[in-house]
């Protein structure tokens, strides 16, 4: 088998087909900026035990579940549901599909001692309702570091924002399809933050 060999304009080197694959520069894999892959023991023990205290609690019958994306321990999503008798009940009722609230969790490596950013992802809201801000995320002190304790559980922060959505009067923006994205969630969370002073 011969091997094809080009010629370097530039230095004169002859150079094999796998010379050139070697030189041509890797795409950058996709990496998700806010998403840290690992974090400190204390936190990946942290967050076993929260998991491990969410699944024996039988999340279903108070109206949630949350899991770690793709066995990621840093990076939850949260599904909510059961509004029974609400204003939001009949809104999820209408959607076609998919008659839950999703939220995205994603814990620092500092967690517990600094709080989860956490935001919807889907369906929109109607502009405050429900505490949440027009870009998706929570608006609750709890969720800032002057309202967080590292003494707060998954499964206390989950059940508060689910109380905040009812009574905050959380109504869907069935007009408006699109995701919330997770730059835009930022950018209002950050806002709220100055705002409120937290």
């Amino acid at each position: 088998m011969t091997s094809t060999t080009i010629t370097c304009p530039r230095c004169d080197v002859a150079l094999s087909v796998r010379d050139m694959k070697d030189l041509i520069p890797k795409s950058p894999q996709k990496s998700d900026q806010f998403t840290p892959k690992k974090g400190s023991s204390q936190a990946t023990h942290r967050l076993k035990a929260e998991l491990k205290q969410i699944y024996d609690s039988k999340p279903e019958i108070q109206g949630y579940s949350a899991a770690p994306i793709d066995d990621n321990l840093y990076n939850w999503k949260i599904k909510l549901f059961g509004f029974d008798s609400t204003e939001l009940d009949n809104d999820l009722n209408r959607l076609k599909k998919k008659k839950y609230i999703l939220l995205h969790a994603v814990f620092p490596q500092s967690f517990p001692f600094e709080p989860p950013f956490i935001r919807v992802i889907r369906p929109r809201f109607q502009f405050r309702t429900g505490h949440v801000t027009i870009g998706g995320s929570v608006c609750m002190e709890l969720l800032t570091k002057s309202g967080w304790s590292p003494a707060n559980t998954m499964e206390a922060v989950i059940l508060s924002i689910r109380l905040q959505l009812i009574e905050g009067g959380a109504r869907l923006d069935r007009a408006n399809k699109q995701d919330y994205t997770e730059q835009e969630a930022k950018v209002a969370f950050d806002r709220m933050v100055r705002e409120h002073g937290w």
